[in-house]
């Protein structure tokens, strides 16, 4: 398992929820701008896919100690499809910490 951390734009999303930008800051494939900047961090599993998801306001230089996540969870087939998602304590504040993901309620 391994963290990836990148900035995320809402807005355009793709199949897990969330959006990539280029280096220089527009959107990967395009899409909206002027929309609410988010620092990522993602966690993968061993078979490379996105396990965990946490979202942090950007410019806050967001520890992954500090409770100013939002963390959603995947789970997966055994083809890899997900299956579910869900929300750290069944809701979207930015109130968890990312260091604690995998402790965390789901739902």
């Amino acid at each position: 398992m391994f963290d990836q951390k990148i900035v995320l734009q809402a807005g355009t999303t793709d199949k897990y929820g969330f959006a990539v930008l280029n280096p220089d800051g527009s959107l990967v494939g395009g899409g909206a701008s002027g929309t609410t900047m988010y620092t990522m961090v993602i966690s993968y599993d061993a078979n490379a896919n996105a396990e965990y998801v946490g979202e942090a306001p950007a410019g806050n230089l967001a520890g992954v100690a500090n409770p100013v996540w939002r963390i959603k969870k995947f789970t997966y087939d055994v083809n890899e499809n997900v299956t579910s998602v869900a929300w750290a304590d069944g809701d979207t504040d930015f109130d968890n910490i990312w260091a604690n993901r995998a402790a965390l309620s789901y739902s």
